[in-house]
């Protein structure tokens, strides 16, 4: 699932911010460098991962509970969670998970 369009692409590849792009069982198919600098985590080991082994614990149920509402047909949701590695919180900030 490639980041097809080319100004979605630049803006994709080129952001400083964390952008992904899972697929139905929150695994990652696609991760920009940010995550790399952000997590200190290669592409490679991150999209061995899944979305939800990054989610801050407190933040987990309600992560959950809206991709669940993604699986049941909502088209869009907008949300914030924490994200972490090792046991720092490393990113705070709206996800936003548009029409698949």
């Amino acid at each position: 699932m490639p980041v097809n369009n080319p100004r979605h692409s630049r803006f994709f590849w080129r952001s400083s911010a964390m952008f992904g792009i899972l697929d139905s069982d929150r695994q990652f198919k696609e991760v920009n460098s940010a995550w790399e600098k952000s997590l200190g985590l290669s592409t490679s080991q991150l999209l061995a991962k899944n979305f939800l082994d990054f989610v801050h614990p407190e933040d987990l149920s309600s992560t959950q509970y809206y991709f669940d509402q993604l699986n049941e047909g909502l088209t869009s949701v907008s949300f914030a969670c924490r994200i972490t590695t090792a046991l720092i919180a490393v990113f705070c900030g709206k996800l936003m998970v548009p029409l698949r």
